[in-house]
């Protein structure tokens, strides 16, 4: 359930979007379909503002690989 409210909230609810840029990747897997990435010293940069985050860690999986589709789902302020 967080993992479906969070990417609704960040779909519908989010206009700013961020980039990342330079640090030094520590570690990095690939398993089963899903990366993990460890960064340090990233540098993060909006419309606003820029900073630079000692740790990162940045989990992606593919949504084609999930076996039960994802129901969509809505919040009371969507309806």
């Amino acid at each position: 359930q967080f993992d479906k409210s969070i990417c609704h909230a960040l779909d519908k609810h989010v206009e700013s979007r961020a980039t990342f840029m330079g640090g030094n990747l520590r570690t990095y897997r690939y398993c089963d379909s899903i990366w993990t990435l460890n960064l340090r010293n990233t540098t993060f940069m909006n419309e606003e503002i820029e900073t630079v985050l000692p740790m990162v860690k940045i989990v992606a999986y593919d949504m084609r690989m999930i076996e039960e589709p994802v129901e969509p789902i809505t919040c009371q302020q969507c309806q």
